[in-house]
C-alpha cells in the first residue's frame, strides 16, 4: 500500500480510508435497523464522506480529517456504537 503523508509530510495510516468508509456503512446499517435516526444519519454520513474526500486528496491535512470526525462524534452523540468507532479511527490518526 502506497504511504500517504499530508500536507506537512506527516505520514497517514494507508488503513484510514479503508476506516472511514467501514465507518461510513456503520452508519448506514445504523440507519436502516432504525438505531439511528435518518436524519442525523444523512448528516452524520456527510461529514464522513468529507473526512474520505480529505484522505483521498493529493495532498490530505490529517488536521481537517479530525476536524471532520470530531463533528461526526458531536452528530453520533446518540450512538454509542457509531461514536466507539469514530474513536477507533481518531485512534488511528493521531497514534
Amino acid at each position: 500500500m502506497d504511504v500517504i503523508r499530508n500536507s506537512d509530510g506527516r505520514r497517514i495510516d494507508p488503513d484510514v480510508p479503508a476506516q472511514l468508509d467501514a465507518l461510513r456503512s456503520l452508519v448506514d446499517r445504523a440507519v436502516q435497523s432504525r438505531d439511528l435516526d435518518r436524519e442525523v444519519g444523512v448528516r452524520l454520513a456527510a461529514t464522513i464522506d468529507a473526512a474520505n474526500s480529505e484522505a483521498h486528496a493529493p495532498e490530505p491535512r490529517v488536521e481537517r480529517i479530525i476536524a471532520e470526525l470530531g463533528e461526526a462524534e458531536r452528530i453520533a452523540a446518540s450512538a454509542p456504537t457509531v461514536v466507539t468507532a469514530i474513536d477507533g479511527v481518531l485512534m488511528t490518526l493521531t497514534g
